[in-house]
Parts: C-alpha cells; sequence; structure tokens
C-alpha cells in the first residue's frame, strides 16, 4: 500500500509540474491540482507516519500512565510514612513530657531529701555547739573555782602568816596531832 501511495504521489508530481507549464490553465483548474497535491502529501504522510505516530503516541500515553500509577503509589506510601512519623513524633512527645515530669519528681524528692540531711545536719552542729559551749562552760567555772580556791588559799596563808605567831603555831601542832590519834 505503501509503495502505491508513494508511485501515486510521484505521478502527481510530475503531472502537476507539466500541467503548470502550460500558461493557458484557468485559476480553478490550478487550485484544483494544487488541493489534490496537498491532500496526496497529507495522504502519504498519513500512510507513511501514522503507525510510528500511533505507536509512539500509545507508547507516552502508557508511559504516562505508568507515572502516573507510580506517583499514586509513591503518593500513597509517602501519606502512610508521614503518619507513621507523626505517630512516632507524638509518643516521642508523650514519652519526652513523662521523662521530664519523672525527672521533676524525682528532682522534688532529691531536694526535699537534701533539705532534710542538711535540717539533721544542722541541728547536730548547734547540739554539738551547744555541748561544746557547756563543756566550755563548766571548765570556765572549774577554772575559776581552782582559780578562786588557789587566790583564797594564797591570801589565807598570807593572813595567817602575818597574823600567826610562834605560840600559835605550836598550839595549832598540838591540837592536830591530838585529833589525829597523836604520833605513834
Amino acid at each position: 500500500m505503501l509503495r502505491i501511495a508513494s508511485y501515486f504521489f510521484l505521478f502527481m508530481l510530475t503531472a502537476s509540474s507539466s500541467f503548470a507549464e502550460e500558461a493557458h490553465r484557468s485559476e480553478l483548474l490550478d487550485m484544483t491540482y494544487r488541493f489534490i497535491n496537498f491532500a496526496i502529501l497529507l495522504a502519504v504522510l498519513y500512510i507513511v507516519l501514522a503507525k510510528p505516530l500511533r505507536d509512539y503516541l500509545a507508547s507516552r500515553s502508557e508511559g504516562i500512565r505508568r507515572a502516573l500509577d507510580e506517583a499514586r503509589l509513591v503518593r500513597i506510601d509517602a501519606e502512610k510514612r508521614y503518619k507513621e512519623y507523626q505517630e512516632k513524633m507524638e509518643r516521642l512527645t508523650d514519652e519526652a513530657r513523662a521523662l521530664r515530669d519523672s525527672l521533676i519528681d524525682e528532682g522534688n524528692k532529691e531536694k526535699a531529701r537534701i533539705v532534710e540531711e542538711a535540717n539533721k545536719a544542722a541541728l547536730r552542729i548547734k547540739e554539738q555547739a551547744q555541748f561544746s559551749a557547756e563543756q566550755e562552760i563548766k571548765k570556765a567555772r572549774q577554772a575559776i573555782k581552782e582559780e578562786t580556791a588557789n587566790l583564797i588559799a594564797e591570801m589565807t596563808e598570807e593572813k595567817l602568816k602575818r597574823e600567826i605567831k610562834g605560840s600559835d603555831q605550836e598550839r595549832l601542832v598540838m591540837e592536830y596531832l591530838s585529833a589525829s590519834g597523836g604520833i605513834h
């Protein structure tokens, strides 16, 4: 069929050129030949290009259809992943919130424990300071008593040295000996 169309096309081209040489043809006939030439050209182009064009358009259409199907699958997959990530983010947010709350609770408990230990330590330090102060007061009182006793003894000794004479001293020794049971 293609061969026949090619022969017909060549025939028409040669016929149109021989007819164009005749100057006395009418314009209407010239227009008719031009239309016939154009129709033949279209017919040849259709015959020659119809199948490749149809195949190209069909393959292109199929390629577009496949691309759309793939895009739809990718979109569905992306939406699934988006939902999964959204759920993961919500879970992570909830877990982070729960972890933060538990850390705050633990921190508050630790704070209370530290404050309680500090209060106990402060009470112990206060008791130790009070005990140390009492001990120092006792030591100071004892030192004052001893100092007072020493001062009284020294003053008494001084007074006795001034006031006691030799005869008083002998009488005191004798009284002491008789009270203690004598000399053995």
